[in-house]
């Protein structure tokens, strides 16, 4: 009921080895590295998981539909902020969702305990350079497509998404060596490979908003 997370053509090469008692058991209990690339296709990781921004920019909506009920000026001015902040994430949210890239290298090593260390992701696009690590954690009887996964990836920006994450203040200053600006923090994806989760980047950028509304000390 979804569109695949990652299409595209694949070469693939590696090295494993396994142990079992029949075929279906040394597969489940394989070792060793993989390493995939391709030239060309798309990426949805990023890709929001709902419509829904975050409880934090709903709770900020209903600050601002106080402030319009009591008529006070501050607030009603920094509601106006929030809708724009708002309306930015849902930009960049559509931006991220499906990104057509240029190159997408993909290195894993799964261990002795069965995990899958994503050793590097690096993908590159026209607007977007993303670079992450993560684990995909072992359990028996699950494909690798539905076992958790948790990826910490840092995000380069050109172009509108980088123009984007400027109106968000979410870009450090500076720029990589192909050019893209980097954003302050790193973030991080979680769910699955079939089902992954970005929200953690939307949920920090919607919060960003809340001291507006509770300044330090209030």
């Amino acid at each position: 009921e979804r569109p695949p997370t990652v299409e595209g053509i694949f070469a693939v090469t590696g090295t494993f080895n396994g142990n079992g008692s029949t075929l279906d058991h040394t597969i489940e209990r394989l070792r060793g590295q993989l390493q995939l690339s391709s030239r060309q296709g798309v990426f949805r990781g990023l890709r929001r998981t709902s419509d829904r921004i975050s409880t934090a920019t709903r709770a900020v909506e209903l600050g601002a539909a106080l402030g319009s009920l009591f008529g006070t000026s501050k607030v009603k001015e920094t509601a106006e902020k929030v809708a724009g902040q708002a309306y930015q994430i849902d930009q960049l949210a559509q931006a991220l969702g499906e990104l057509p890239f240029d190159q997408l290298l993909v290195r894993v090593q799964r261990d002795e305990n069965l995990n899958l260390k994503v050793e590097e992701l690096s993908l590159l696009s026209p607007e977007v350079r993303l670079t992450a690590q993560g684990t995909l954690t072992h359990v028996a009887g699950k494909s690798v497509f539905d076992l958790p996964l948790e990826l910490t990836y840092q995000l380069g920006a050109r172009g509108k998404v980088e123009n984007a994450l400027a109106r968000l203040r979410a870009l450090d200053g500076t720029k990589d060596e192909l050019g893209y600006a980097r954003m302050k923090d790193p973030s991080t994806i979680r769910g699955t490979l079939s089902r992954p989760n970005p929200s953690a980047l939307f949920v920090k950028l919607a919060e960003s908003k809340l001291t507006d509304f509770f300044p330090p000390g209030n």
